[in-house]
């Protein structure tokens, strides 16, 4: 709508979370030849702009595998204060449900739309599509060529729907495996591995963590008794920078806000375009379709379609 207004826009991650109407947006802003900044904020921070700096040079060598687990302790999305508060006259009930069918005022659904089926997939949607995004980028690989995934609600028995426990694996046609894991039950330390042959990027700790260190392999490895011996690392440091960065979330949105000021105003594309974030959707909804139906899932290049069978060549 806004895209069709004339407007430039700024958009939450994920871009998408209904086939359609992703392909909709896509194809509105750049019909209407908008400035759109999809919000996977990272792409504009200093430490991974360094990095997928770094992974483009080809320092890894061939990379089979990225590993992504990042957890967390706790309900999440679920008991805001404003859930008891919030009345149908504080909010317009019939726009924020869009598409959606029609249903009666529910605040809990408006505040905690994270946890239900209809409005969210939870961690793919809100979780995955920053580490997905990452991983297109770093890896110049857009959409996945299957998924298959799995999980539950094993932490927090509180009427959830969507799961606090999931596990997803995709396929990439360059060849490499990307597993991603999240646990809302335990807060055991989070991590990113893309590992080649050559190397292995490590990020330190969970999402938007400044912390890179590489480590080259020296050779390969007839027998597991000199593997230390055969390894040498050192971290990911921007220019200027002498020592390791403070665990946490690098400097959040406000670079990717001034990225997207930037570009509106020279009508260049900004970091996170449609098509960065249609990619990053596609692989969140083939990763929530696995979930439900218990299949796996493909991407059908030519159509743009989501199938549970590989498509024809």
């Amino acid at each position: 709508m806004a895209a069709e207004a004339g407007k430039d826009a700024y958009v939450e991650k994920p871009m998408g979370n209904v086939l359609a109407e992703a392909k909709s947006a896509r194809d509105a802003v750049i019909q209407n030849e908008r400035v759109v900044q999809v919000g996977t904020q990272h792409r504009s921070e200093p430490h991974p702009r360094i990095a997928q700096e770094l992974v483009q040079t080809g320092v890894l060598g061939d990379v089979s595998k990225v590993e992504i687990v990042w957890n967390y302790h706790g309900p999440r999305w679920r008991g805001r204060e404003e859930t008891k508060l919030i009345r149908e006259e504080d909010t317009d009930w019939l726009k924020w449900l869009l598409t959606k069918p029609y249903r009666p005022f529910d605040p809990q659904v408006y505040c905690e739309f994270r946890l239900y089926k209809e409005f969210s997939s939870g961690i793919p949607d809100q979780w995955m599509s920053h580490a997905i995004d990452l991983v297109h980028w770093f890896m110049n690989d857009s959409f996945p060529r299957s998924v298959v995934a799995h999980g539950g609600v094993f932490a927090w028995h509180d009427g959830r729907e969507n799961a606090d426990t999931f596990q997803a694996l995709l396929e990439y046609p360059k060849g490499f495996l990307v597993s991603y894991s999240t646990s809302f039950g335990n807060d055991a330390p989070g991590f990113t591995r893309y590992m080649g042959k050559q190397a292995t990027l490590i990020n330190m700790g969970g999402e938007g963590s400044p912390r890179y260190q590489l480590v080259q392999e020296k050779g390969t490895h007839e027998d597991d008794a000199d593997i230390d011996e055969k390894r040498s690392s050192k971290y990911v440091l921007l220019p200027g920078e002498t020592k390791l960065p403070p665990m946490g979330i690098d400097d959040l949105s406000l670079g990717h806000m001034s990225n997207w000021f930037e570009c509106m105003r020279s009508r260049r594309q900004p970091h996170c375009t449609v098509h960065e974030g249609f990619a990053h959707s596609v692989a969140c909804m083939m990763a929530a379709e696995s979930y439900w139906s218990g299949k796996k899932q493909y991407w059908d290049t030519a159509n743009e379609t989501i199938l549970d069978r590989a498509p024809e060549s």
